[in-house]
């Protein structure tokens, strides 16, 4: 869907804009506006991921080692920064006003976990990896298990023993029949959104997806054909 969405408006405006809406849901207390707008962000990054590559090598490339430590360390930063600064106005303010530094730091995050080699290492880890595979599976589903568990267990350590694994179960079989079918769909209709007619034939991930079949060797009047230029009486 990103590729329809940054043909119909720039990145740089969509993504600044989910961040606004973000911002003005926190300080009206609506979930909903101050959560939804930030997979808005994730769309704008998407959009221009190849661009957003080529610029951070070329900083990389101009800072030397420098650039690549600091780029992972500066969203953790800005947010903890943030919020100590902001505490003692309290909790309202406090949030209205770290929601914006908070969701430009997560979006460099995002960044830094691919271009950034020291956390590139830490998030590919084997079971960190798959943690994120299924991440926002569990994103929708933990909240409703925990709930579920908490008035079943009615104690708080019962509750955590039993409604962790049985999140990431959920999720992982949510990641299995819901998730990853539509990344599928979502892969193909990207394909789609940025062919252009000019380009040459367009070749959909399902079809781009199968392996190629090989061919049949030529028969014996083929292969006369071939040498001779004739077929063979």
């Amino acid at each position: 869907m990103a590729a329809y969405a940054v043909r119909l408006i720039p990145a740089w405006m969509l993504g600044l804009a989910c961040i606004v809406l973000s911002a003005v849901g926190a300080s009206q207390d609506v979930a909903a506006l101050q959560y939804l707008p930030i997979f808005g962000v994730g769309v704008a990054i998407e959009g221009e991921w190849d661009r957003i590559g080529r610029a951070v090598d070329r900083l990389t490339r101009r800072a030397g080692r420098w650039s690549g430590r600091s780029c992972w360390s500066s969203p953790g930063s800005s947010s903890a920064c943030t919020g100590s600064l902001l505490g003692p106005l309290g909790h309202g303010p406090a949030v209205t006003l770290s929601q914006a530094p908070i969701v430009i730091g997560a979006a460099i995050l995002v960044i830094a976990a691919v271009h950034c080699t020291t956390l590139r290492r830490v998030l590919t880890w084997r079971p960190i990896a798959w943690l994120g595979g299924i991440s926002f599976s569990l994103y929708l589903i933990h909240e409703p298990i925990v709930i579920l568990m908490a008035n079943i267990t009615d104690a708080s350590r019962w509750t955590l023993l039993t409604a962790v694994p049985l999140a990431l179960v959920v999720a992982w079989v949510f990641w299995l029949i819901i998730e990853r079918p539509a990344h599928h769909i979502s892969r193909a209709v990207r394909a789609r959104a940025a062919w252009r007619p000019d380009a040459g034939p367009r070749q959909d991930a399902a079809v781009t997806d199968r392996p190629v079949e090989p061919a049949a060797p030529p028969t014996h009047g083929e292969r006369e054909l071939t040498h001779s230029g004739r077929p063979s009486q």
